[in-house]
Order: C-alpha cells, then sequence, then structure tokens
C-alpha cells in the first residue's frame, strides 16, 4: 500500500502544475478579446511587396475581369444587407430574397452560358423536410460535417422552403465585430433566421454564449438560429489533451454544442444516399455538373466533387511536383497563414512576400508579372468549380477551406511553416488575430512566437492576451514574479478565468499552498466552474484528512458541471482509501471512457500486478498514448513473472531514457535477484540515491551487508535510510548492525 501511496503522491503533486497546462483552453478558443482597429507594424519587406503587387487587382485576367467584378459588388452589396453589427439599423433580405452566393456557400462548376451566381439545381437532402420543419418552429438547428459536403446548402434550401418571409441576418463573427449576436438579441427580432455558418468562429465570450442563444431563439417570436460546425472543428472542441483549448470556454461552447442534439442536430456525409441518389438523377436534366459529382459520389463524395474540392486538392498537389512551382508557393503560404491563426482574408502583397519564403532560393527570383500570372492560375480552375484561392475583396484573397482541412488531416502533407510568415502574421495582424496566431504558436510548441504574437495584443491591455502572455511566460521558472504580475492585470482587465490560472500557479509553489486557496474560492464565488476541480486538487494534495471530505464534494461539484478530470482526481482521492477501492475502480473506467489517459494507469496501479492480464493492457494503451510513466508501471508488474523478466528489463531501461528516475530503482531491485549482476545492481542504485530516491538507501544497505568488504558501506547507507524515515527492516539489518 506505501509503494501505491508514493505513487498516488507523485501524481498528485504533478497534477497541479498540469492544471495550468489544461487551462490554457483559452490559448485556442480566441476568448473574448476587446476590438481594435488595424495599427500593424508592417515590415519593410512587406511594403516592398505592397508596391510591387499593387497592378495584381487590374491583372488577374478571368479572376478579376470586368464580370467577376461585377459579380463580386453583387456579392457584397447583398451580404452588406445580411450582416448585422452592434448598434446597426439594418433592413435584412427576406430568406426568399437572397442568393446562396451571397452567404458564400461553395460554388458548383459554371455552364456554359450561366452566372457564377447561378447556383447548381438543388438534390434534395433526406433531412431537408425534417429539417425545415424544425426551422419554422422557431429552434437552435445545427448540421455537422466535412468540408463542401453540402452543408450549408441544404440549410438554405431548407430554410428557403421553410421560411421564405422570414428576415436573414448574419451577424459578423466576434473576431470582426465583438458583441453583434448579443446585440441583435437585444432587439429581440422577430420572423427571423440567424444564420451562422461555421459555427466555430462565434463560439467565444463575446460572441454565441448559452445566454445569447436563450434570448435569440423564440418560438413565439418566430426566430431560428441555423449554423453549420466542421467536424473538425467539433472534433477539437471535444479533445482531451486541453494543451490547445480553453476549458471553460470549451465547455461551453460543447454546451451549446449538446443543445441542439435537443432540437435538432444533422450530421451530412459526403455521400448521398441511395434515395439521395435517385433524386439527383432526375434533377440533372442535361446538368454535367451533377452528372459529374453523382459518378463520383462512391469515391470524392457528391458534395466535395460538386464544389471541386479533390479538384482544388489534386490542382494544388501537380503543382507542387513542377506545374506551377510558383502558383504552389502562393497556395502554400495562403494554407499556412490559417494554419498560423491568421483568419482575415489574405492581402496581395501579403501572398507576394510569402510565396518566396516557401520556395528554394533559385525559386525566389521571379518578376512582378511572373507573380501576377501565379496568382491568377491559384484562382482558376479547370472544372470551373471552387479553385484553390479566391478573390473575395479587390486585393485580397480566401483559401479553399477543403484544403485547410485536408493539411490539418494529414499534417505530413503540408509544408512547415517559416518563421518568417509567422513575423509577417503578427505584424499585419489585428489585436483579435494577434490572439489567435499565439495561440496557434503555443500548440505547436513555439513558445517565443507565442511571447510575440501575444505581448502585441497585450500592449492593448487585451484581458485575454494578458493571460495568454502571462502563461507563456510561467513556463519559464526564472519568470514566475513577472507571470504572476501579468495575470493580476488580465484580472483587473476583466479576465475572470485569469484567477483560477493565477490560483493554480500560485499553488504550484509547495511554499505558496496557503496563498492559493483563497484565489481559487474566489474563482468559485464568481461561477467559474474550473476552480472546483483546482481547488479540489489543491486540498487533496495536502493529504490532511480533514480537507479530503470537502476535497470529495469538489471533485463530486466538479463532475456534474461535465469536468471529466474531476472522475480522474477523484479515483486517486479514493484510492488512498483501502474501503473505497472498488468506488475508485469505477471512476476510472467512467475517466477512461472519457478519454483521460492518465486514467489508464492509474487503474493500472489500483488493480495490481496480481491481476497481470488486466493491467498489461491498460499500461501498453497508456504506452501508446505517450504516457511514459506507464513504461515502469508495466516493468514493476513484469518483473514479478521469473518467465518475462527480459522483458521488464527494457521497459525499465526504456523508462530510464525518458527520465524516470524511479526506474532506476526498479531496475536495481529486478536485477539483485541474480547474483551474477549484483556490481550491475549496486550502480543503479547509487545513482537512485543520487536521484533522490531514500527507498535506495536501504536497498544497497541489504545488498552490500552480505560482503564483509562492504559491510562498512552498509551500516553507512543503512543509517541514512534511517535517518529518511525508512523504518521498515525486512532484511533485519537493525539486529546485524547492532552487534
Amino acid at each position: 500500500m506505501r509503494k501505491l501511496r508514493d505513487w498516488l503522491i507523485g501524481t498528485l503533486g504533478t497534477t497541479v502544475m498540469l492544471l495550468a497546462v489544461a487551462s490554457v483552453a483559452l490559448l485556442a478558443m480566441g476568448a473574448a478579446l476587446t476590438w481594435a482597429n488595424k495599427h500593424s507594424l508592417v515590415s519593410a519587406a512587406y511594403v516592398s511587396a505592397a508596391v510591387a503587387a499593387a497592378p495584381v487587382v487590374t491583372k488577374l485576367g478571368r479572376s478579376t475581369s470586368k464580370s467577376t467584378l461585377s459579380q463580386l459588388q453583387q456579392r457584397h452589396k447583398a451580404r452588406k444587407l445580411l450582416l448585422v453589427s452592434p448598434g446597426q439599423q439594418y433592413k435584412p433580405l427576406r430568406v426568399a430574397a437572397v442568393n446562396p452566393a451571397h452567404l458564400r456557400i461553395h460554388p458548383a462548376g459554371v455552364t456554359t452560358g450561366a452566372s457564377a451566381l447561378t447556383p447548381v439545381p438543388y438534390v434534395k437532402r433526406d433531412l431537408h423536410d425534417t429539417l425545415a420543419e424544425l426551422i419554422a418552429a422557431g429552434s437552435f438547428v445545427l448540421l455537422q460535417g466535412g468540408s463542401a459536403v453540402g452543408k450549408s446548402r441544404l440549410a438554405f434550401e431548407a430554410a428557403r422552403s421553410a421560411v421564405p418571409q422570414w428576415k436573414m441576418v448574419v451577424p459578423e463573427p466576434p473576431t470582426t465585430t465583438p458583441g453583434a449576436l448579443a446585440s441583435l438579441a437585444d432587439l429581440a427580432p422577430t420572423r427571423t433566421l440567424v444564420w451562422l455558418d461555421d459555427l466555430q468562429r462565434y463560439l467565444t465570450p463575446d460572441g454565441l454564449t448559452e445566454r445569447v442563444l436563450d434570448r435569440l431563439v423564440s418560438p413565439q417570436r418566430g426566430v431560428s438560429v441555423l449554423a453549420t460546425l466542421n467536424s473538425g472543428a467539433k472534433a477539437a472542441l471535444g479533445r482531451s489533451d486541453a494543451v490547445s483549448i480553453d476549458r471553460t470556454l470549451r465547455a461551453e461552447a460543447l454546451r451549446i454544442v449538446e443543445r441542439a442534439e435537443y432540437t435538432g442536430v444533422f450530421y451530412i456525409d459526403a455521400q448521398l444516399t441511395a434515395t439521395e441518389l435517385d433524386r439527383a438523377n432526375a434533377a440533372e436534366d442535361g446538368d454535367k455538373r451533377i452528372a459529374d459529382a453523382t459518378a463520383h459520389n462512391a469515391d470524392d463524395g457528391f458534395g466535395p466533387r460538386l464544389a471541386g474540392g479533390p479538384a482544388a486538392l489534386a490542382r494544388w498537389r501537380d503543382s507542387r511536383n513542377g506545374g506551377n512551382r510558383i502558383g504552389a508557393a502562393i497556395i502554400d503560404a495562403a494554407v499556412n497563414l490559417r494554419l498560423a491563426g491568421y483568419t482575415a482574408p489574405i492581402p496581395a502583397p501579403m501572398l507576394l512576400t510569402l510565396s518566396r519564403e516557401h520556395l528554394s532560393a533559385r525559386h525566389r527570383l521571379f518578376n512582378d508579372q511572373v507573380f501576377r500570372d501565379a496568382l491568377t492560375w491559384s484562382c482558376d480552375s479547370e472544372r470551373d468549380t471552387r479553385p484553390c484561392l479566391e478573390q473575395v475583396e479587390p486585393d485580397r484573397f480566401e483559401v479553399f477551406d477543403y484544403l485547410t482541412d485536408h493539411a490539418q488531416r494529414y499534417p505530413e502533407s503540408a509544408v512547415p511553416i517559416p518563421p518568417a510568415l509567422w513575423q509577417t502574421a503578427i505584424a499585419e495582424a489585428t489585436i483579435r488575430q494577434c490572439f489567435t496566431i499565439g495561440a496557434a504558436a503555443y500548440n505547436r510548441k513555439l513558445l517565443d512566437v507565442a511571447e510575440q504574437a501575444f505581448n502585441k495584443a497585450a500592449s492593448a491591455n487585451d484581458a485575454q492576451a494578458l493571460a495568454g502572455l502571462a502563461f507563456v511566460v510561467s513556463l519559464d521558472s526564472a519568470r514566475r514574479e513577472e507571470a504572476e504580475q501579468l495575470f493580476r492585470r488580465a484580472i483587473d482587465a476583466g479576465n475572470k478565468h485569469a484567477i483560477i490560472l493565477l490560483a493554480a500557479l500560485v499553488g504550484s509553489d509547495p511554499a505558496r499552498l496557503g496563498e492559493s486557496e483563497p484565489v481559487f474560492r474566489r474563482a468559485i464565488d464568481i461561477g467559474d466552474n474550473e476552480a472546483l476541480y483546482g481547488l479540489a486538487l489543491l486540498l487533496a494534495r495536502t493529504l490532511d484528512p480533514a480537507h479530503r471530505d470537502e476535497a470529495e464534494q469538489l471533485y463530486r461539484r466538479a463532475i456534474d458541471t461535465g469536468d471529466t478530470r474531476a472522475l480522474y482526481g477523484l479515483a486517486l482521492l479514493l484510492t488512498m482509501d483501502p474501503a473505497r477501492r472498488e468506488e475508485a475502480e469505477q471512476l476510472y473506467r467512467r475517466a477512461i471512457d472519457t478519454g483521460n489517459k492518465d486514467a489508464l494507469s492509474g487503474l493500472a496501479v489500483l488493480l495490481g500486478p496480481e491481476r497481470l492480464e488486466e493491467i498489461e493492457p491498460l499500461f501498453r494503451r497508456a504506452i501508446d498514448t505517450g504516457d511514459t510513466r506507464a513504461l515502469y508501471g508495466l516493468a514493476v508488474a513484469l518483473s514479478k513473472v521469473p518467465a518475462r523478466r527480459d522483458e521488464a528489463e527494457s521497459l525499465f531501461r526504456r523508462a530510464i531514457d525518458t527520465g524516470d528516475t524511479r526506474a532506476l530503482y526498479g531496475l536495481a531491485v529486478a536485477l539483485s535477484k541474480d547474483p551474477a549482476r549484483r556490481d550491475e545492481a549496486e550502480q543503479l542504485y547509487r545513482r537512485a540515491i543520487d536521484s533522490g530516491n531514500t527507498h535506495a538507501l536501504y536497498r544497497l544497505a541489504a545488498l552490500l551487508v552480505s560482503e564483509p568488504r562492504t559491510r562498512g558501506q552498509a551500516r553507512e547507507f543503512y543509517l541514512r535510510a534511517r535517518e529518511a524515515g525508512i523504518v521498515d527492516d525486512p532484511a533485519g539489518l537493525a539486529a546485524i548492525f547492532s552487534e
């Protein structure tokens, strides 16, 4: 039981530090930022690029022909009527008057004589009627699926058939105008469809919160919120590795998504069903776009094929292989800007500068005309479907999200992000964009870049950026005081979540545990459920029986709020009580079911080596997830099986290579059973002692006492073990040395 207790103490001791890592929830969600206009510091290279790229707008061939410019103007004019900003007086369009192109729904290829604004004939999906009924009833309706599968088109067509006379509004996302949704809710609209394409853009404290959603959706007033969500974004919300997403914000975002399950959530596949294929064939009527998409339904998927996703991906790949190296570099730059957290339409001068960073030195020397031709090529497509890049403003471009999704799903296919791209992105970014860039850099372990991005936003006293900067600074033990002051500034600027981050920072110092407790309690008092888990960890860490009951209650309150980490924390706590091991086991299993990696090793340790058939798969699963501590746990278990001691030794050595000093002691114990390896065991015990392992003092004494020449050393190590509090004496050394 003592070994289990030591293991638990070690685990609990590191968990408070991990709390800060887990709490950087704020880093990747882009939490609430104060709106600021662009005041960018632009490098000289970028200014030069702007001069060189200035003629691009008028010389992009078909992508900016008179007809296309006219279409862009039509889209902007119509979209402006749909957009809603705080305090704005608006007269939105009726749903029946909206063209899918105004909503930037992925266009299909253009047939002979058709306008780019003429949509492909709609193929009714099986979910259409159910979706239409929910929209008409005044509901929150969510469509999920991959890029270009047809989520937005289905949503639009269902809305047009259900509520053609309702008003349609498209709130500005928080990254552009914070508070637009709250302002719309203040107006208490009637007979209105609120369109939230790419819902993940709105899931921030100054975007769509549960309170705002409650105020918007109204069957009585006839208001529905119709949203789409990319599958990749949904998966990110549900990740258990909380280093990339603010747990507090993520928890609310997940609750919003889960609410749709009670009203209407639809999962859209890339492939059509058999009945949908029948409708597609009936709707074809000579339209080659539909005929081609149905022919490729089984492989590319109907929606992606119709929008040109696979074609754009193939064009990008071919260009990398020599088809158009400069065009490929332009696309690479655009995709990498998105991966780096730069979310705004990309200016042509930026593409000119950064395309060179994606080329070898001998390919960087091209003139302005070559760049203009390559940019024109990037905005073109062989099948007249969605190109790799699309001009959305006179001098700005968007990359096809199908390509970005592909790069995220298959990182090995993406070109590494060059250092210059980060610097250029930060220089051009708004305050809000700097925050998302800092988050992206942090998730890629580029701490210097993350600090630079956060610092730019923090200089405007932005509350979330101050917290992000504080967190990055806190990772350097020499800058903890600086981090503490930054957290306090973030709190003063209105970031309530920074309170728990400050508590975690203070609580990670054993000498300041008393200071962190009131900080956690303050956070709980203002409704921060994160603090329930944090304070429970703190109280459990003290191992004071008087605190255990409160820690247990806090864990249970945290579990009730949906904080799955508390399942693991409570399991650890109950493991300390032999009478509650069965309860602890069930909690570990629940935690494993939620994706908690630490619970795999925790459950294996609880079950013990006598249940090897059960614990070995648990330890191996943990090892596969990257939990290096499980190497030691499995090695200890296997070392008790004579036939598997060689395998145990290999695991011990792997654990030692990861820096797990416990494995020095474990391997020494295993080798000491073999007289032929006594000297090797002795050296391992000495290394374990040097690493601070007090149990190794007694073990080494017991090993040395058997040899007369080393009995004096044995006595020395035995006395040191007694001074360190080791009282068990299975080898009877006390009797030997008292003779």
